[in-house]
């Protein structure tokens, strides 16, 4: 009988300990799935960079064809930015890779207030509120330029100094950048030994 209440307690103590440890497990998770990073890539102009596929934005608007793009091997469009409700967008140019996937989107705007550099601010104000700031030069006179990202995706505003009012926003992919920068490390090498093979 003594025996039995002993192995009844144990067992009771056993259980209590199991159920403590999986609460604790299932609230570490549970943090863990809060806390974690989401590492999407952003949307622009409804379009999901690494997500969105040629198809799809096809439907979304009207496209013009610009060729092949050299760094991707995939189809560059032109948007008719008629279709497109964001103010002052002058252009817009989305590239995509061998696959058919977003990889790119070019932009340009007409800045509003140049003087104060109003366009470039406005849009600097709702990209520092949504993504992670990595680079900022905003002097009083000269190019402006901030740099954010998220996931896998480097997002630039610029407004160069002597831009004709031009505001630039490009969302670029990783992988497209890496390309533009082999490519652009083996054009430099290929040049510079065609120059030094003529002299």
């Amino acid at each position: 009988m003594i025996f039995n209440k002993f192995v009844d307690t144990i067992s009771q103590h056993c259980f209590l300990n199991y159920g403590i440890l999986i609460m604790k497990k299932l609230a570490f998770l549970l943090l863990a799935s809060l806390s974690a990073p989401v590492f999407a890539d952003p949307t622009v102009f409804k379009m999901e960079l690494g997500k969105t596929t040629e198809s799809e934005v096809k439907e979304m608007y009207s496209t013009t064809l610009n060729g092949v793009n050299i760094y991707t091997d995939g189809n560059q469009y032109y948007i008719d930015t008629k279709e497109i409700d964001f103010d002052g967008l002058k252009s817009a140019e989305v590239i995509f890779d061998k696959q058919g996937v977003l990889v790119a989107v070019l932009s340009t705007l007409v800045e509003s207030d140049p003087m104060n550099h109003g366009r470039f601010s406005h849009i600097y104000g709702i990209l520092n509120n949504k993504y992670k700031l990595v680079k900022k030069e905003t002097p009083f006179v000269g190019d402006q330029i901030a740099t954010f990202k998220d996931g896998d995706t480097e997002i630039t505003l610029s407004a160069p100094h002597m831009g004709h009012f031009k505001v630039h926003l490009n969302y670029i992919r990783n992988e497209l950048m890496e390309n533009y920068k082999k490519r652009s490390s083996e054009n430099k090498k290929a040049k510079d030994k065609n120059d030094a093979a003529a002299l």
